[in-house]
C-alpha cells in the first residue's frame, strides 16, 4: 500500500524505509503540494487510495491503552491468587504513575533477585546466573488496610502489568547495590554544558557593546539619552564581532563566549529611558497590553533621561 501511494507521486520507494511518523507528514505534505497540479489526483480513483493510505497510517500511531493480558495457566495457580478486579487496579496504579523513576522503583519492590541454586545443564559458560521471584500486593478487606504480597510467576507478573521481561531487567540494574535506591531516569539530561554566566562575560559582553559606534535614530524624543546601534547589525553579526574582538583585545584571558549566553545578557542588563517606560505603563494601564505581560513590563530597568531645559532670554535677563 505505501509503495502504491508513492508511486502515484513518482518518488523513490526509499521512503518506505523510514519511520511511519515520517511517513505520515511526508503523505500530508505530497497531498497539499502536488493535488493542485497534478491531473491524476483529480480522479476519485487515486483520492480514494490517498485517503486510505492517510487513514492506515493514522491507524497505527493511534497509541493503544495498556490493559491486562490473558492470566497464566501454570503450576502455581496464579489465577487463583488475585482476581482480575484486583488486575485492574495495579494495572491501573502502576501506569498512573506517570513516571519511568517511580515506575522503576515500585517494579524493584516486587521483585527479588537470587544466584541460583540448581543446575540444569552441563555447559560451562550458561548465561543464567540469577533467579528472579515475583510477587504481587493483594490489599486485604480489614481496618488497617493492610498488604499481602503473594508470589506468582514471571508470566503472571509481566501480564499484570503490561510490560516486558526487559523492562524488569532494567529496573534491577538501575537499583543500588548498597542503598536499594533507583537512579534517576538520564534519558534528554547532560551536564556537558552547564551554562555558568559569571561576571566576567557580563562585563566583556558590555564593553563590546559599548565599544560599538552608535547611530542617532530618525523617530526618538528629543530629551532622549538612548542610543542605537546600525539597522544592518544583527545579533548573529553582533555575535560575530565579539568573537573578533575578544580574541583580539583578551586572547587566553577570558573564556569564549556562546550564542545561548550572550542573548540574555544583552537583552537584560541595558535599561531603557523613564518616558518609554511610561508608555509602557499606560499602554499597560490602557488594556493594550495583555495583562499576562504587565509583570516584565513594570519591572523593566529604566534611567532618567531628562535634559534641563535652557532658560529663556528673559529669565536670563
Amino acid at each position: 500500500m505505501h509503495e502504491r501511494f508513492l508511486s502515484l507521486f513518482y518518488w523513490k520507494p526509499y521512503f518506505v524505509n523510514h519511520c511511519h511518523n515520517c511517513l505520515f507528514f511526508r503523505a500530508i505534505q505530497l497531498h497539499k503540494l502536488i493535488r493542485p497540479s497534478l491531473m491524476i489526483l483529480k480522479t476519485p480513483q487515486h483520492q480514494l487510495q490517498l485517503q486510505n493510505v492517510l487513514d492506515e497510517i493514522r491507524v497505527m500511531h493511534t497509541e493503544t491503552k495498556k490493559t491486562i493480558k490473558s492470566p497464566c495457566k501454570c503450576r502455581m495457580k496464579c489465577f487463583d491468587k488475585i482476581s482480575n478486579s484486583q488486575r485492574h487496579r495495579l494495572l491501573k496504579d502502576f501506569w498512573g504513575l506517570g513516571d519511568h523513576h517511580r515506575q522503576w522503583s515500585f517494579v524493584s519492590n516486587l521483585v527479588t533477585r537470587n544466584p541460583k541454586r540448581r543446575i540444569f545443564t552441563d555447559k560451562p559458560d550458561s548465561r543464567r546466573k540469577y533467579t528472579i521471584k515475583y510477587r504481587l500486593p493483594v490489599p486485604n478487606v480489614d481496618e488497617n488496610q493492610s498488604v499481602t504480597y503473594v508470589n506468582v510467576c514471571k508470566t503472571q507478573f509481566l501480564a499484570t502489568f503490561s510490560i516486558s521481561e526487559q523492562f524488569v531487567y532494567t529496573a534491577i540494574e538501575k537499583t543500588e547495590k548498597a542503598t536499594g535506591i533507583i537512579e534517576c531516569d538520564g534519558r534528554g539530561k547532560h551536564d556537558k554544558h552547564p551554562r555558568k554566566i559569571t561576571d566576567v562575560i557580563k562585563q566583556s559582553v558590555c564593553d563590546h557593546i559599548k565599544s560599538l559606534q552608535p547611530v542617532e535614530a530618525h523617530y526618538v524624543r528629543k530629551d532622549s539619552a538612548r542610543l542605537y546601534l546600525d539597522g544592518d547589525l544583527n545579533f548573529h553579526k553582533l555575535f560575530s564581532l565579539y568573537n573578533e574582538w575578544i580574541d583580539l583585545r583578551f586572547i587566553m584571558t577570558r573564556p569564549r563566549l556562546s550564542v545561548s549566553i550572550k542573548l540574555p545578557i544583552y537583552n537584560n542588563p541595558i535599561p531603557i529611558p523613564k518616558a518609554k517606560r511610561d508608555d509602557l505603563i499606560s499602554l499597560c494601564d490602557s488594556g493594550i497590553i495583555p495583562s499576562s505581560h504587565h509583570d516584565f513590563y513594570r519591572n523593566l530597568t529604566f534611567i532618567d533621561s531628562t535634559r534641563a531645559l535652557p532658560t529663556s532670554d528673559t529669565e536670563s535677563e
